[in-house]
């Protein structure tokens, strides 16, 4: 009879447990964890019957979770680093997301005690004319701070550590091709206090070339405006000795017509006649008043001779026999690196009809027009120049040959050559130009020599 009255006992207790529905939710055991500055970890019981994740915001580098995921229960350890900033608390919301429900939990971390601190590991640099790098420690652990560079030849490289402990800040000085020059990096909170930091950088030692100017004048003999350019650079040539032009006909068919002078216009993305390129670095576009458009290149001459140091220096020289024009010509650079060499020769004197618009007047012809220093014949490889390694102090020679068309006047000959140099620390002002401006430049008549000068 007892045995009966045992088993009776255990069948109703299976009956009663059998009955019980599995747990299929999710319950927290919190809604909120709080740190104190200095960090630490905490335990976030996760009961459940389902499968979950954890997710938190991508960028969050001060607090992790593991694990971030289950399909039962577990216990999380929700883990936060150390809060050194003196200017706020921080907090963010931790979400658990499961089949058919999503819950919070917010975490947050009181600030840092302690006097807030803003300051530059060194607030002065003397750089060496070549250039180099130079690096400070930033300390700004009250509110962020943001650098402001004006000068170009100073350029940010990298960042490194945080600005709670110290973030060095690491920037890259240009060579110097000038007089001694002062930069400031200014390094400002938020807030609207600022350390100024100075680098001062040494001249460079020279030498300098004399340095001669040039310009590409795009002109057609049908273009009724092209006649006022070519008059406004022969009065700047005529007022300075610091100037030369190049002739560029580009209109294939017509007389004068240069072979390589779509090469030279799509390099210099030239739409129309007449344009000027002055020194592979402007565009020059002038008016049918001479005298201001003159004014106006003088300008630019100048502007870039404050801008650009000379640091190359040509010498050419010709000689003409059995048919053929031999040309010389030395490089000397006070620069290493790469440089382009570009050479014409152009004829002078010629006279061909030109089409002329008067201002208020009829189309004109101008049948006896005199056409100067045009192009007739590329000697380089590349119209565009051609690619040699410059080592300072060391002269590079060129030579060139070419025969001589019978059409052309011997002694209304003359040889130019430019010498071209990528940007460096001037930011290169017209988009669309090639990546080299032309440094310096040399004209010699044919079967005579000019050499270089310093600069005085």
């Amino acid at each position: 009879m007892k045995n009966f009255h045992f088993l009776a006992l255990v069948a109703l207790a299976t009956v009663l447990f059998s009955c019980e529905k599995p747990f299929t939710g999710l319950e927290l055991d919190k809604t909120s964890i709080t740190f104190s500055a200095e960090g630490g970890s905490q335990t976030l019981k996760v009961k459940a019957g389902t499968p979950w994740t954890i997710e938190i915001p991508a960028d969050l580098g001060w607090c992790s979770v593991s694990p971030k995921s289950g399909t039962t229960s577990a216990d999380v350890t929700v883990t936060a680093q150390p809060n050194k900033m003196k200017d706020a608390d921080r907090s963010f919301e931790l979400v658990v997301n499961y089949e058919g429900g999503q819950d919070r939990v917010t975490v947050s971390q009181t600030r840092d005690g302690g006097e807030p601190v803003f300051s530059i590991s060194q607030k002065s640099f003397e750089v060496p004319a070549e250039g180099g790098e130079i690096s400070f420690t930033v300390v700004s652990d009250a509110v962020d701070y943001e650098i402001t560079v004006v000068d170009k030849w100073v350029t940010e490289v990298s960042r490194e550590g945080n600005r709670y402990d110290g973030e060095t800040l690491k920037f890259s000085i240009a060579g110097n091709e000038g007089k001694a020059r002062t930069g400031v990096i200014s390094v400002c909170t938020k807030d609207g206090s600022c350390i100024p930091v100075s680098v001062s950088q040494a001249a460079f030692p020279g030498p300098y070339y004399a340095h001669l100017n040039s310009a590409f004048r795009f002109t057609a003999v049908w273009c009724g405006h092209c006649p006022y350019m070519d008059e406004t650079f022969k009065l700047v040539k005529s007022r300075r000795d610091d100037f030369d032009f190049i002739t560029i006909h580009g209109s294939d068919g017509y007389p004068l017509y240069f072979a390589d002078s779509n090469t030279l216009m799509n390099a210099y993305n030239v739409s129309g006649f007449p344009t000027g390129v002055v020194n592979g670095w402007q565009e020059f576009n002038n008016s049918h008043n001479v005298e201001s458009n003159a004014n106006a290149l003088e300008d630019v001459l100048d502007k870039f001779d404050k801008t650009f140091a000379c640091v190359a220096g040509v010498s050419v020289s010709s000689s003409i026999a059995d048919g053929k024009i031999n040309v010389e010509a030395q490089v000397e650079s006070s620069i290493s690196g790469e440089y382009l060499v570009s050479a014409f020769l152009l004829e002078s004197g010629i006279v061909e009809e030109q089409t002329l618009f008067p201002d208020g007047e009829p189309t004109k012809t101008i049948k006896d027009f005199v056409h100067d220093n045009v192009a007739r014949k590329t000697l380089t490889k590349s119209v565009k120049g051609d690619s040699f390694e410059a080592v300072a102090g060391t002269p590079q020679s060129f030579n060139w040959s070419v025969s001589l068309d019978k059409t052309w006047k011997k002694d209304q000959l003359s040889v130019v050559v430019l010498v071209h140099r990528p940007y460096t620390n001037v930011k290169k002002p017209n988009k669309k130009y090639p990546d080299y401006y032309v440094v310096n430049a040399n004209v010699a008549p044919a079967g005579k020599s000019v050499a270089y000068k310093y600069a005085e």
